[in-house]
């Protein structure tokens, strides 16, 4: 699912300025789905200064952005301007290179 809007002050605010913000658990599925595709398209998310991630179950700051917007699954992908919600390898696939981050 993707919701459309201005997501860039949580970016500012929350992601140290990067372009993509994830709320994940290490545990979810769908988490696991995403960070293997980032491994398989060479993506260091760890050391990466485009990409930062909160594993809501370990950061208190995840789990605080997780409630402060009202969702209920992950991972949820946050963009400058789009938010997904669930992990959808075409559709991330399409943001990315949209954006030159793949």
């Amino acid at each position: 699912m993707i919701d459309e809007g201005n997501y860039a002050s949580i970016l500012s605010q929350h992601a140290n300025d990067s372009e993509i913000l994830v709320l994940s658990l290490n545990y979810c599925d769908a988490c696991q789905k995403l960070f293997e595709f980032l491994d398989l398209n060479n993506v260091d998310y760890n050391y990466n200064y485009n990409y930062h991630y909160l594993d809501i179950a370990k950061s208190d700051l995840g789990l605080k952005l997780y409630k402060e917007f009202n969702v209920s699954s992950v991972p949820i992908i946050y963009l400058k301007n789009i938010r997904m919600i669930g992990f959808d390898t075409d559709l991330l696939n399409e943001e990315l290179k949209r954006r030159n981050l793949l």
